[in-house]
């Protein structure tokens, strides 16, 4: 079991604030996207996508602006390294985009033993209520317990989908669950607000837990990941002979 991962650095054409960087992003890669046949054929399909992105490094936490001809890293996971290879491709060759690519590194990460997670970009966990079909959870809502269990339910979706193989849920898969924020992340995308959180999350040490974990780390926690959401990094990961498929 493993993913795929480039570092890209981009030097941004224009001015961006914080709050519209999901959909900057998003839009920057779905427009490369278009000039391959697979990535095109990905990138229609509805349901899971095999890839999940982070936001540009470093921001600028005074201004919440991410600067015209300054230079940004960010981060692009996937398990499907054919899919990987072409899109930074396309971001190289690509003329008509918001930014431009400075260089990239590439990497294979084999699954490690992963003793907690959290979060760098929100997450988004869409529910559905009385009053709204598509509402966000926030801690005002204060049910935990279900927010664990929809980051588990999740995660068993996305495994069964990219590696073919049920997983059985227990119980006790997160052993440890923390809400890092007290308010919640506005975001913004095709002229909506999005409400997300950032969590902090430890994992049990069994074969499905960790499969798990590596799987939020590999395709980003809960929803939207394709638009920058629920990118995560893990905290302390050491070795673990017998987990690698």
């Amino acid at each position: 079991m493993h993913y795929f991962e480039s570092i890209v650095k981009i030097e941004l054409q224009k001015d961006v604030k914080f709050i519209e960087c999901n959909e900057f992003l998003s839009t920057n890669l779905f427009k490369a996207m278009l000039n391959d046949e697979y990535l095109k054929e990905i990138h229609g399909k509805n349901g899971f996508k095999p890839y999940v992105f982070s936001l540009p490094y470093p921001p600028n936490q005074k201004t919440k602006i991410y600067e015209k001809n300054k230079s940004y890293e960010f981060t692009i996971r996937s398990i499907d390294e054919r899919f990987l290879k072409a899109l930074v491709m396309e971001l190289q060759l690509h003329n008509g985009l918001d930014f431009k690519v400075q260089n990239f590194k590439f990497f294979k990460v084999q699954q490690r033993y992963i003793d907690s997670l959290h979060n760098i970009s929100p997450a988004v966990l869409t529910l559905s209520t009385q009053i709204a079909k598509n509402c966000h959870w926030t801690l005002r809502e204060g049910d935990i317990m279900m927010v664990k269990e929809r980051i588990i339910s999740n995660l068993a979706k996305k495994y069964k989908r990219f590696f073919d193989e049920n997983l059985k849920e227990h119980d006790d898969i997160i052993t440890y669950f923390e809400i890092l924020n007290q308010t919640p992340y506005p975001l913004k995308y095709k002229n909506k607000t999005l409400l997300s959180n950032k969590f902090r999350i430890a994992f049990n040490s069994d074969k499905t837990s960790q499969k798990l974990a590596f799987t939020c780390m590999a395709l980003g926690m809960l929803e939207k990941n394709s638009l920058g959401f629920g990118f995560c990094v893990a905290k302390t990961v050491k070795a673990l002979q017998g987990l690698v498929r």
